[in-house]
């Protein structure tokens, strides 16, 4: 923050960190990809073994990618 000039900045890269260790992913590898238009989600895609099924409603998955989506954008 810059008072004298009136100007505020912000980082978006904090912020993302930030998201990123909330849900214990700040270690996480990065890896750039684009997702092709074409690509479908199918059952196959989803937990198969039961741990994994156990697992998932406690996963806030909707919080995590929404904080990110307003990260980027």
């Amino acid at each position: 923050m810059d008072r004298k000039a009136c100007k505020l900045y912000l980082s978006h890269s904090r912020y993302l960190n930030k998201v990123l260790d909330k849900f214990n992913m700040g270690n996480c590898k990065v890896f750039c990809t684009a997702l092709a238009t074409h690509f479908k989600l199918s059952a196959e895609s989803c937990a198969q073994s039961e741990e994994d099924i156990e697992k998932m409603p406690h996963v806030p998955y909707s919080s995590a990618v929404g904080g990110l989506c307003y990260g980027v954008h």
